[in-house]
């Protein structure tokens, strides 16, 4: 199963959001060092108005790029539960997958923050007694489903528990 669509507009909000942060602190900078240069404060030969612009110029491009390879991103998520243990997905450029047996699991949390909550979309976090991936998380779950996987992660970590 692959992360819900609805994420990406999640994860799309919070770069968008987090960028703008980033590049409205530096052109304050850029705008505050040109006018201490130009009334004097600051040296007429200072270079700092020009490296706080070039840094807001490069977050605009990382911004951009970043922003483009969200829907790519979101569709890399994903999970597939196998008779013995749960495959856990991600990474676009450097992928990781996860095999969690289900005799490990521990405890599995249901979270949700307020764009989660808006789009009806969980994360589940698993977590294990290994020390190497000791916590999974599977993102862009919608919410019953999430409740679903819960319960029956649960179950089947109880019975590979019981069996041992």
């Amino acid at each position: 199963m692959r992360a819900h669509p609805s994420y990406t507009k999640i994860q799309l909000i919070r770069v968008v959001g987090f960028f703008i942060t980033l590049v409205g602190v530096f052109a304050a900078l850029t705008v505050m060092f040109e006018m201490m240069r130009s009334s004097g404060v600051l040296p007429k030969t200072t270079w700092l108005p020009a490296l706080t612009g070039a840094i807001a110029a490069v977050l605009v491009v990382w911004g951009i790029w970043w922003a483009a390879l969200l829907p790519r991103r979101t569709r890399a998520l994903g999970y597939s539960l196998r008779p013995n243990h749960l495959m856990a997905r991600q990474g676009l450029l450097f992928r990781h997958v996860t095999s969690i047996p289900y005799g490990r699991i521990q405890y599995v949390d249901v979270d949700s923050g307020p764009l989660e909550r808006a789009h009806h979309l969980v994360r589940l976090t698993i977590r294990t007694a290994g020390v190497t991936a000791s916590k999974v998380t599977l993102y862009g779950i919608p919410t019953e489903r999430g409740q679903q996987l819960r319960e029956l992660l649960i179950r089947r970590a109880d019975e590979r528990m019981a069996a041992l």
